[in-house]
This record gives C-alpha cells, structure tokens and sequence, in this order.
C-alpha cells in the first residue's frame, strides 16, 4: 500500500542535498545567538520560498524572558560578539582557555557583558565552605544547572567556568568525550537578573585546571562583550496545499537554533528537502497532489510550536497527525553505540500514525539495516509534546540516541552519514504524502496493520510474562494497560475519514471487527496466564470515587511543564505539586487531562503504572487550580440510574421484551457511553426481561466483508455493537440483517435466522409474537425494520433475493442467497413518511425521551396489525415514496396492482 510511495520518495530524495541544507543551518546556529537566529530563518524562509511551498510565513514569538507562551517562559533575547577567558600565572604568562570567535560554545548562552576586562582568583565549588567564600571569584563547577549559576552569582561571585558534559542517558558516567566543549543553554534562562557570565571549557581542561589551581595561584582574565534585550524568535513554515481537504494537514517539525550538526540541524535539512522531494514529483506527475495539507515547520524546540498553535487557534486548521524529527543524521560508523528511537505518540493520546512509522522504518531497514528500537509511549521533552492531548496532534518521533557528541563542539558536519539523512528523509515524506493522500483504501490497509502490530505486541508482552513469571498481579495491571492503549490507538482510525460520512461509517465497522480479531488472537493465552490472579479491591470510599467522579479537570494553558521551559514561581509551584504525589510526575498527571476525561478516568489510567491513593490526587488537583494550572467543570454526563428512570416513566418494567433501534449521540453524553445506555437498558428489564439490538451488516455482494456472526461488525450505531461485544450476547446468523438479544433464552431466541430475512420463524416473528415494545431513540421511525417483516409476510413482490457473503467454518468466502431481501427505496426511510403519520393518527405511537433524546415507543403487534390493515384498505404501497423519479418505487407500484389478489390472500393467511 505505501511501496510505490516510498519507492518514488527513495529514488528523488538526496541525502547530499539534506546535508548541504544542514550545513548552511549549522554555520549560522552554532554562534548560538539571536542574530544568528535570525539570519538562520531568513533562510529557511527563502529556501521554503525557493522549493516552492506555499503560504510561507515566518511566526515571531517575544523573547524577553517574561512573557509566556503557554506554561513555557521563553529566553530573552541575546546577542554575543567577543569574548575570552585566559588564565594569568604569577609570573605574568597567561594561557587562553576559551575564545568565542574560535568556539562560540565555550560562552554560555545569555552571558551578560563584564564591565572591561577583570582578573580575578579562581575557587572550585567544591571547596567552598560558605557563601562569601565565591564572592568576587570566578566560581570553577561540573554541574550544568541554574541554580549553580543562582547560588555563585546571588553571592556575588563574579562569573563562572563550568567544565560540564552532556551525556543524561548514560547516568553517573562522565568524559565519554573528555576534549568537548558542552554547550550550556541554560544556566542564566530565561532571565539573567544578576548579569552573570559563564565560561565553559572541556572536561580535559578542568582537570587540569584543577591541577593548575592545586599548585599555583593562578588567576583569570574574562572580558565578554554581549547584548540582553528584548527580542523576537521566528517559526518558519510553509505547506503543500492539499487539493480536497486544504484545512485538514499532516505536518512535520525539526528544530533550529542548536549550536549541533546532528542536534538539530540534521531534522532541519531532512525536513527541507523532504519538502521539495515531494514537490518536485507532484511536479513531474509521479505522485498525484496530496488530498490534504502537508505543513513543514523549522521552530525553536517547544517555544515554537507553542508559538505555532497559539498563532493558528483561530485559524480552525483540523491537524490530523505531526512527525518529529530529531537528530536523524547520526553516522553509526563513527558512533557505534547510536540507535535510532521511533518514539510513539503519548499513552494519553495513541493513534494509528504509530504503525505506519514503525512499517516505514521496517521498510528502510530492507534497503540498508542499522540500528533501530522501538519506544513505547514515552513522555518526551521535546516537540512531539503536541500529542498531548490538550492540543491532541499525534505526533511519534525519529531522535538518534547515545550520540556521544550531543550538546557540544564535536557535534559537526563531518560526523553525519548522508544514508542516515536520506533514510530519514524517505520515511518522513513516505509518512507524510501517504497521510495526507489517504483514503478508504489506505485507511483500511493501516487498520490491518495497526491490529495486526497490536497483536504482536501484546502476545510478545504475554510470552516475555510465561518465560519469566514474576508478580503476576503487577504483570496484569502492564498487560492490561497495553491492551488499552492499543485498542485506543485502533479506535482513532476513524479520524482519517475526510467527507462522506459513509467513509467514517465504514472504518468505524471495521475498527470493531479488527478489535475483535484483537482480542480473540490474545484471549486464551491471557485467561491461562490470569486465571489465578485476583486483583486486590481498591480500598478507596465509593464516596470518595463518587466526589472524583463529579468533576472534568480542563488545563488553563497549552503544552507540558517540562523542567528546562517553566520559570520563576512555576518552577516553585511545580515542585509543590511534585511533593504531593512524589510516585508520578506532574506532567504524566497533566498528559491525562483533556478536558473530558474526569478526575476518576484519569485515576483509573494512572493506577496501571503507579500504586497512588486517588485521596492524594485528589489534593493534588485541589492545589493545581489554586495555582490556577487547572480549572474544573462539572461532569455533565448523564448516569446509568437517570436512565433507567426514564425508562421507567415510558413504561418499560421487569420482563419487557424490548427491540432497540438508537443513536448514541441523541441521548448526550452518557456515563459509560455506549456500554452505559446498555446497561440502562438491561437493567430496566432485569434478567427476566430480554433487551433486543438490530445488528444489521454490510455483508451483501458488493459490501464491507463476508458475513461471521462473532466477528462481523453492526452496522447500526455504537449502542447495537456495545451489546453485541457482551460476553452474554446472543446474535443470529443471518448474513445481512441479523439481530442480538442480551436476557432470558437470548440464546434460543436468535435461533431459526439463516437466509430468510423476515420469516415468522426468525427472531423477527418471535418478537412480534412476544409484542415487544418497540424503542426509536433519537432516530424517529426511519429505521422501523418491523415493517419490512410485514412486507416480507405479506409476500410483497417488489422484495428481491439478494447476494451476500459468509464465512465457513475454514474461514473461506462463499456467496449466499438471501431470500425476501429489502433492498430499493421506502418512504419510511424519511421524517414524517406516510406510514408515521398514519401511526400517529391511530395514536399507537407514546413520545418519552431518553436522556436528551426523543424517542417513540411502539407494540410489536400495533406495527404489524395497522399496517396490515392499511394495506388491506387498499393502501398497499404506503410504504414506497411518492417521487416520480424513483423508478423502484415506481415499479414497486405497478408490480402491487399487478398482484392485488394475491396480497389479499397473504393478508388472510398473515392474520
């Protein structure tokens, strides 16, 4: 399905063009300030312009240190021009450690000037003993962190040496590179309010400073020439216009103004030339113009796609899926221990995307292997942060890791693999075009796929589980919560229908067959592997669940607090709410919190990973909005118990017979949903009543998929396959309009049901028999599929014999007749048809309503016995329209009054 995409995009992109992209970027950022910056966008900008994307725009967020773009407080702006740290020994000779002009890492970002030139004694941090031991001193430290940088300068110290080193991955290990020089970005963000200055030197030059210090009184010389002001950062982007759905786009964002050639310069040169790989084969007609939007975006990491999404928020753009790339350039003959990360989108927000990533990279593996992992779901802080579910962009991300030069002067050209770029590449623009070009046809591939890697996972997670057997009970809560996120993942499917509504209609039936298939392929393992386990009982009050329960927290600001964007009182604030809750961070709680989900769904999510009390969560959002992060609105949702109620008031008691025919979106929102209105509906006629669903498929020659009753999807609504999904559901086995009965003899009910549709026989006649009473929520008498039983007693002559396919017992494919079929046009089939009001003037229609929804309540026996007498009054085509351009019903007519005689009799034998 994405081969020919990704053999086209293989063949046009070049590697050596991304890598010149890349350098023009990297000469510019590595001075690390905002001139630089600037001249860095201005020719994004242009090469966007040259490539020939659309609607490029440059978006300018302040950079001042105060004003906030979301939770994130960006960096003022700094310009740097000279600086130099030598040291002086006591007989005059002075050795240059560090020269921005020949290294513009080894001064710390915002530095403020020196007033001259100053000499001054050198203390190592670690010899300090109290805090005027550093003041005026250049304070020598290991830490990269601001609050070094706070403790030396708010003492009154008189700048900094850091011989710092950037390897987090590899904790407690130090001098992988001893000759880098780090680049430190944050020890005086977002706001330099001392005017401090920080050198930095290699790990190797620490040392023997250190050793220097040990045995001479050494001092140093600083001069640092440099400019805080208040000042913009631009977000370059430009698209390629989609020709059917232009408001719907795929995006992809790279990060600039990194001083590294990997980090990120390489994700920005991939990302250009990605953009005009795809143009120049729209161009050339090998590929067709993308259905929707394809959106590229060159931003400050995280500043810039906040500055992003608040400058389009009132643009109304539908963004359906992003891609991250991130230091994508590693060359793994140089840096043998580098693995490429396809990191998934959040756990709070899993989606189809992530399956097409990984099959892509598969794909790129075929051409030349290297090395890959695969991540799952993990909170990450850089710009994939926008699949959070507050801004909701699923957004996975390709980032190199274990680079040994990440963050420093090593970090050059040099040391990128054209293949790594132009592999990189080839599965970004593969990812984007077969997004943006999709269709029934691809969207129902990606399913496929989606469950078919969803089982995989999962039974690998349950044979890693058998070879080595630990906490059983623990090992249940993983596996249950990866089974979640996977189905939650299938279930976003739907989201890639544009248009018709029938294209959302049939992903949505084919979601629910795949997510049977799912839980079929994994279900004898799992209950062989937990049938012993018992879960302990949450040991929490129901009145506290129910207090948790009442309230749907909404975020007040967009993004995540990671550590490195927060300031001033949210660093405060943050840590506070850390206190309360130490087990999970503050941004896994917030990644949950989406503005529908209550305070007790986003506990149920949170005890999967983490055994916390829901009282202290509780708290824990009590004093998120007296911080005012988090507001709550009352959960609105309509309870299982209101419900039943009015059920009751409309007259449905214990033992009731009840056909359903509804639409879940006409009730509101229901607690539970679907599962919910179910329940209501079971419960209103206890175990002694049965409740009744359509469960109507598109198995007819022509349709979805062959017919299998324990897989095949209804057609017919949510409610109908909530039921369906029981495991006390019965369903019959007829191939086009089977039925499913929850209750009493459910099981012998949908009995007798194979290729006649309607027969007196089938569970149709038994209702009838029975006098169900007949519900319609929220859909009027539209979908009164009673009537077509009538028609099918009567041996009305418009009805047909149709076609529709089966399943085997093999599961092969094989073609069936299905006798008195309805297919054409009825009049029933709309609003105020001549069938309704003739119910309504007999008055065998009672109004009630469910929820928020209308619905008409009807007796079995009343539906048959009117219209039976209707057409025995010589009304015989009320059920067919009036519309003179409808041929069927036009036949339908002439083939009535040809055969008059013969309905009488039927309707002699029918009563």
């Amino acid at each position: 399905m994405y081969k020919v995409i990704y053999d086209k995009i293989a063949g046009e992109f070049s590697g050596d063009l991304a890598k010149e992209n890349l350098e023009k970027i990297y000469n510019s950022d590595r001075f690390s300030d905002y001139k630089s910056f600037a001249s860095t966008a201005k020719w994004c900008r242009d090469k966007m312009t040259e490539i020939g994307l659309d609607e490029v725009e440059t978006i300018e967020h302040d950079a001042d240190g105060v004003s906030k773009i979301g939770i994130a407080a960006a960096p003022q702006a700094w310009d740097a021009f000279e600086a130099t740290l030598e040291i002086v020994f006591p007989d005059g000779k002075k050795k240059v450690l560090a020269d921005y002009k020949t290294n513009p890492v080894s001064l710390a970002m915002y530095s403020a000037s020196t007033k001259g030139t100053i000499e001054t004694g050198i203390i190592d941090i670690k010899d300090v003993k109290r805090p005027s031991d550093v003041k005026g001193k250049i304070v020598l430290a290991s830490e990269r962190s601001s609050e070094v940088a706070e403790y030396a300068m708010k003492n009154k110290a008189a700048g900094l040496i850091l011989d710092i080193i950037s390897q987090s991955w590899v904790p407690g290990k130090r001098n992988e590179e001893p000759d880098a020089v780090y680049w430190d970005n944050g020890s005086f963000a977002p706001l330099n309010k001392y005017n401090g200055f920080a050198f930095v030197i290699s790990p190797a030059q620490g040392l023997k400073l250190r050793e220097l210090m040990k045995h001479n009184k050494i001092k140093a010389r600083a001069f640092v020439k440099t400019k805080l002001y208040k000042g913009k950062v631009g977000t370059v982007t430009g698209i390629i216009p989609g020709v059917k759905y232009k408001e719907e786009e795929v995006l992809v964002v790279s990060h600039l103004y990194e001083i590294g050639a990997n980090d990120n310069a390489s994700g920005c040169g991939v990302n250009l030339e990605t953009a005009r790989t795809l143009i120049d084969l729209i161009k050339k007609g090998e590929l067709p113009p993308p259905q929707r939007s394809i959106r590229f975006i060159l931003a400050y990491e995280i500043f810039g796609m906040l500055s992003f999404i608040d400058a389009k928020k009132e643009k109304h753009l539908k963004i359906i899926a992003g891609l991250n790339i991130d230091m994508v350039g590693e060359d793994e003959t140089v840096v043998k221990e580098a693995v490429l990360t396809v990191g998934k989108s959040w756990a709070s927000n899993p989606s189809f995307v992530n399956d097409l990533l990984l099959r892509l990279v598969e794909e790129s593996f075929k051409w030349r292997p290297f090395r890959w992992q695969e991540k799952n779901y993990e909170l990450a802080d850089h710009d994939s942060f926008i699949s959070e579910p507050a801004i909701g962009i699923p957004t996975p991300y390709l980032l190199y890791v274990k680079d040994r030069f990440y963050h420093s002067d090593k970090d050059t050209p040099d040391k990128v693999s054209v293949t790594s770029l132009k592999r990189a590449g080839t599965v970004t623009g593969s990812y984007l075009y077969f997004l943006a070009s999709a269709g029934l046809k691809e969207a129902s591939w990606l399913g496929e796929e989606i469950a078919a890697g969803a089982k995989t996972r999962v039974i690998k997670a349950l044979q890693k589980v058998l070879s080595a057997p630990s906490d059983l009970v623990k090992e249940k809560k993983r596996i249950d919560f990866l089974i979640k996120l996977e189905e939650d993942g299938l279930n976003e499917l739907p989201k890639l229908a544009s248009g018709k509504s029938s294209v959302k209609n049939h992903l949505k039936q084919l979601v629910q067959k795949l997510d049977i298939e799912f839980k079929d392929a994994y279900r004898g393992s799992y209950n062989n592997l937990f049938k012993n386990v018992v879960q302990g009982e949450n040991t929490a009050s129901k009145i506290l669940l129910l207090r948790l329960n009442k309230n749907i927290p909404v975020k007040t600001f967009i993004g995540v607090p990671s550590s490195w964007i927060i300031s001033g009182k949210d660093v405060r604030r943050f840590a506070e709410l850390e206190r309360v809750v130490p087990e999970i961070p503050a941004i896994e709680i917030l990644s949950w919190v989406n503005g529908k989900r209550t305070l007790l769904e986003i506990y149920n999510y949170l005890k999967y990973k983490y055994e916390v009390a829901p009282v202290k969560l509780e708290r824990w959002f009590k004093l998120a909005v007296k911080y005012k992060y988090i507001k709550l609105e009352k959960n609105n949702r309509i309870p299982v118990e209101i419900l039943i109620k009015d059920l009751k008031k409309m007259g449905i008691k214990k033992g009731d017979t009840i056909l359903v025919h509804s639409a879940l979106g006409s009730i509101g929102t229901v607690e539970g949903g679907a599962d919910g209105v179910v329940e209501a509906l079971i419960k209103s006629v206890s175990k002694s009543g049965l409740v009744i669903v359509p469960t109507l498929t598109s198995t007819y020659s022509g349709g979805l998929y062959a017919f299998n009753p324990g897989k095949t999807p209804s057609r017919v609504g949510e409610i109908t396959n909530a039921l369906l999904k029981r495991e006390d559901a019965f369903r019959s086995s007829h191939p086009t309009h089977s039925l499913a009965a929850v209750g009493k003899n459910a099981e012998e009910f949908v009995k007798g049901h194979t290729t006649s549709t309607f027969s007196k026989e089938s569970p149709f006649g038994k209702y009838v028999k029975r006098n169900a009473k007949i519900l319609f929520i929220g859909t009027g008498v539209v979908c009164n599929t009673t009537l077509h039983a009538v028609e099918d007693w009567l041996d009305l002559p418009y009805l047909t014999t149709g076609k529709a396919f089966v399943e085997d017992a093999w599961g092969r494919e094989k073609m069936v007749d299905v006798t008195k079929f309805p297919s054409g046009c009825r009049d029933f089939y709309k609003q105020d048809s001549k069938i309704e009001k003739a119910f309504m003037k007999k008055g065998v229609i009672k109004k009630g309503r469910l929820g928020k929804a209308k619905v008409l309540l009807l007796n079995a026996r009343d539906v048959v016995n009117n219209l039976v007498k209707i057409i025995e009054s010589g009304a015989a085509d009320i059920l067919l329209c009036d519309k003179p351009e409808c041929e069927f019903c036009k036949n339908g007519k002439k083939l009535l009054e040809k055969n008059k005689n013969i309905i009488r009799k039927n309707i002699r034998i029918c009563t």
